[in-house]
């Protein structure tokens, strides 16, 4: 018997039953071990306090204030996405500084915000 799992990444899987387990042909079988190496190598690095850090970490050299600009006009992380026709966690990891958008998404939040490209980015360098 098949069950959907959703995995820590939110993503959808596709586990057997143990007592299906014992009727998989051995390709199958070889194919759950390494979904299972994978998994488990995954949820050893999700606890690793390196990754963690990494994951949170923001850019070195660009810094933007998108989030005071996006709260001064009372807009949501949503609306905003949906000006500029990205995801909510695109803004999310754009705001946060893990992520430096492209210059054409740059520009779309630049219209959005209705605020110039140099006063919503910057390099961190020039910032003394």
């Amino acid at each position: 018997m098949k069950r959907e799992v959703i995995t820590h990444h939110g993503s959808r899987s596709t586990d057997y039953e143990p007592a299906a387990r014992a009727n998989l042909a051995d390709g199958d079988r070889e194919q759950r071990k390494m979904v299972f190496i994978c998994n488990t190598m995954l949820s050893l690095l999700d606890k690793s306090p390196v990754v963690k850090y990494t994951y949170h970490m923001t850019h070195k050299r660009v810094g933007n204030n998108i989030k005071e600009l996006r709260k001064n006009l009372g807009m949501t992380q949503a609306q905003l996405a949906e000006l500029v026709g990205i995801a909510r966690v695109s803004i999310v990891s754009i705001e946060t500084g893990r992520y430096i958008p492209t210059i054409e998404t740059a520009l779309r939040i630049s219209k959005a915000l209705q605020v110039p490209v140099d006063q919503i980015f910057w390099l961190k360098d020039d910032v003394q």
